[in-house]
């Protein structure tokens, strides 16, 4: 196994995605066949979640536009992933929150843009939280600023994944979002985010352990799929 260096570990276990199918199956359209009969590759989805996630200082730049989503909840925990990549599944996220097993964040993140979590210590339904009044969320992302893709090596925190450009670990403190039961079959969820200002380090580079401040209106509608393997972290 690989240990992660892209996210903090939430938990280290063996996981299966036991309450959501890979969401490529669950977002893809019938795709138009050609002229010779074969079926041609589904297009990928339409953003759910867009905006931008810049640094104050002007030096960097992330694009927010999420098109794959999983979640789990509980009565007293909710948890929930948006990807930017058409690429991403329930079980390479869950590994990447800490869940034992093998993964490529190359299949999880686009260059220049960034990935968002959100913590919960509550089940839905939510009907409105403010991030500068209310306790018990968080909300993170994580921006593979630049051109670059994810290697595996031994680097600053010993061996695991390490973005090539900027990574930049940031959490929302201004913004709202709320959080409605899809069915209660599917156990998805739509979460309406409307995020403003954000605060977070450079975990890769060791010459700047500062924080630094961030901006970019990030909105939409995020609308999740089930992921039973997200139990397996350690929020539950």
């Amino acid at each position: 196994m690989r240990p992660s260096a892209l996210l903090i570990p939430l938990v280290v276990g063996i996981a299966a995605c036991t309450g959501g199918a890979d969401a490529k199956d669950a977002h893809a359209d019938d795709s138009a066949q050609d002229t010779a009969g074969d079926t041609g590759p589904a297009p990928d989805p339409d953003p759910m979640v867009t905006g931008n996630l810049d640094t104050r200082d002007g030096v960097h730049a992330g694009a927010v536009s999420l098109v794959r989503a999983f979640s789990f909840y509980n009565d007293t925990a909710t948890l929930l992933y948006g990807s930017s990549n058409p690429d991403a599944t329930c079980d390479a996220v869950a590994v990447a929150l800490g869940v034992e097993g093998d993964y490529d964040p190359n299949d999880l993140f686009l260059p220049g843009h960034c990935n968002i979590d959100l913590q919960l210590t509550s089940g839905p339904p939510l009907e409105t939280y403010d991030l500068q009044t209310d306790l018990g969320a968080i909300v993170r992302a994580r921006c593979a600023y630049g051109d670059g893709e994810w290697e595996y090596k031994n680097g600053t925190q010993g061996m695991g994944w390490y973005w090539s450009g900027d990574l930049f670990t940031p959490s929302a403190w201004k913004g709202t979002f709320s959080i409605a039961i899809q069915d209660e079959a599917s156990r998805g969820l739509d979460v309406e985010m409307n995020l403003k200002e954000w605060r977070g380090t450079f975990p890769h580079d060791p010459a700047d352990t500062d924080e630094h401040l961030a901006s970019g209106r990030i909105e939409g509608t995020l609308s999740t799929v089930n992921c039973g393997a997200f139990s397996e972290t350690a929020w539950f």
